[in-house]
């Protein structure tokens, strides 16, 4: 745990560096996510805070086509025939946030089943979030805060293709603003990987929103996941990565149209990928992404669209972290799992104030580092009433 001390003296020391206080999260397009938070409809205040609940139901379908080389993949008469090329799921979400002046807590659980009297489920639950926070210094021109508990990193962390795996462990919080140079903040923190192996790892995001009143932002995120050496090699494999990733992205309004929209992109690279014998003794560990936003849903009739290409070589992003759109949903092993080229469109609209109509299609091949060869595609449907 030496790194939290690390974390604690450049949280402070940058106190000198900018001024003034934001929560220091930059736009994603999480055009859906943003919608659901604005569903704080029962709100319930006692005890000098506020309770907010919410909710949201889905229904969903999507269809896939995956080749292995050449080979139908998923499906009936497939190398995976327990993998429907066909699915339907049922989901539901619970969402409860409490909130007085100086401290905070966030709770989110998540039912998600397949469809079907024979295939279908009803046990597949989960803890998605749970966290409390409490500020530690509000200044008038900072704010330090502390965020013990879950969350998946990409709740705090801005990626397309990594921040994917649960986040057990302490946030800290570094937030400032400054009327000239932009919003300026710190999130770094220390969370559990395996406490069987006394194993930890540690994540940082840096970056300054809406530089000099242009609209850009810079955002430079730093992940080790290598912080143990084990006696086994497969073991010691499974977690050689320390990704940085650098991000720039340009906010703005779209003449005629009049939305909001971003221009983004991003660079990663592994520097603890070793050279492997199946990668002809060399490294493949790039990966990056571009991509356009426009729009953002609030009220009916309001509608939003997300398009990105990602590269991602197989020594990039450890599969148990992922969240880009990877080679296929059969259960693909390691380095098969993210090497590959994609791309991928979403679009959302708001049939009502409650109900909205969220699809996406995204396809990928394969890279030619390894010996088989994928093909993916995968279009989805999804209705989501929330409250």
């Amino acid at each position: 745990m030496k790194y939290l001390s690390h974390i604690l003296i450049i949280l402070v020391s940058a106190s000198s560096f900018l001024c003034a206080a934001d929560d220091g999260e930059g736009y994603q397009f999480e055009a859906l996510k943003a919608w659901i938070a604005t569903k704080r409809q029962v709100t319930i205040k006692e005890r000098g805070g506020s309770l907010s609940l919410s909710g949201d139901v889905r229904a969903e379908y999507l269809t896939q086509n995956e080749q292995q080389n050449g080979i139908k993949n998923v499906g009936s008469h497939s190398l995976h025939p327990s993998i429907a090329s066909d699915q339907f799921k049922i989901a539901f979400s619970l969402l409860l946030d409490y909130r007085a002046d100086a401290t905070w807590a966030s709770i989110k659980l998540k039912f998600s089943n397949n469809a079907g009297v024979i295939s279908g489920t009803n046990n597949k639950l989960n803890l998605e979030r749970a966290f409390l926070g409490f500020r530690i210094i509000d200044a008038e021109r900072f704010t330090i805060d502390m965020e013990p508990g879950r969350r998946k990193l990409n709740y705090t962390f801005d990626s397309r293709i990594e921040f994917n795996a649960i986040m057990d462990g302490l946030l800290i919080k570094y937030d400032q603003s400054s009327d000239q140079l932009g919003d300026f903040y710190i999130h770094a923190a220390a969370f559990v990987v395996n406490d069987l192996k006394n194993l930890f790892a540690y994540v940082m995001e840096a970056g300054i929103l809406n530089l000099y009143n242009t609209g850009i932002y810079v955002k430079y995120a730093l992940i080790d996941w290598y912080t143990k050496h084990f006696g086994d090699p497969i073991l010691n494999a499974q977690f050689q990565y320390l990704n940085s990733q650098f991000m720039l992205g340009y906010r703005f309004v779209f003449p005629k149209v009049d939305k909001i929209s971003i221009i983004y992109s991003a660079f990663l690279f592994n520097s603890a990928a070793p050279r492997r014998s199946i990668l002809n003794n060399d490294r493949a560990n790039l990966a990056a992404f571009l991509g356009f936003t426009m729009g953002e849903v609030r009220k009916k009739g309001d509608w939003a669209l997300d398009s990105n290409i990602q590269y991602v070589q197989p020594q990039a992003i450890p599969d148990f972290d992922f969240g880009g759109i990877g080679a296929g949903n059969a259960d693909l092993p390691g380095y098969e799992k993210t090497s590959y080229i994609g791309g991928l469109f979403e679009f959302l609209y708001l049939i009502t104030d409650n109900l909205t109509i969220s699809q996406s299609f995204k396809c990928s091949k394969s890279l030619d580092y390894l010996p088989n060869r994928y093909t993916f595609k995968q279009y989805r449907i999804e209705f989501i009433y929330a409250w």
